[in-house]
C-alpha cells in the first residue's frame, strides 16, 4: 500500500514538472541545445572588431614602414589613415565573403 502511495506522489511530481516544462517557451538555442559562441552566429566578446590602429602609434607605424625611398616615406601618413592589422583585415574580408555567399545563395540583390 505504501509503495502505491509513493508511486502516486512520484507521478504527481513528474506530472507537475512536465506541465511546467510544457509552459516554458524555449529559445532556438535552448531547443537545439546549441552554444551560440561555439556555433559562430554570435561573436565572442574578446573577438569583437577592434581597429589595430589603436595599438600602434603613428611613430611606430612610421618606423616599421620606413623606406630608403623618399617618395614612399611621403605616403606613410596617408597609408596610416587606411592601415589595418592582419586580424582586422581577415575579419573584414570574412564578413565580405559571407555576404557574397549569402547573396549568391539568394540569387543576387533583391
Amino acid at each position: 500500500m505504501a509503495t502505491k502511495e509513493e508511486e502516486k506522489l512520484e507521478f504527481a511530481e513528474f506530472a507537475k514538472e512536465a506541465e511546467e516544462a510544457r509552459k516554458k517557451v524555449l529559445t532556438y538555442e535552448e531547443y537545439f541545445q546549441l552554444d551560440p559562441t561555439k556555433d559562430g552566429h554570435i561573436r565572442p566578446k574578446e573577438q569583437s572588431r577592434s581597429t589595430g590602429k589603436g595599438d600602434t602609434t603613428f611613430e611606430q607605424f612610421k618606423a616599421q614602414n620606413a623606406s630608403d625611398n623618399m617618395f614612399e616615406n611621403e605616403l606613410i601618413d596617408m597609408q596610416y589613415k587606411f592601415w589595418e592589422s592582419t586580424k582586422d583585415k581577415e575579419e573584414r574580408l570574412k564578413l565580405l565573403w559571407i555576404d557574397l555567399k549569402r547573396k549568391n545563395a539568394l540569387g543576387g540583390l533583391d
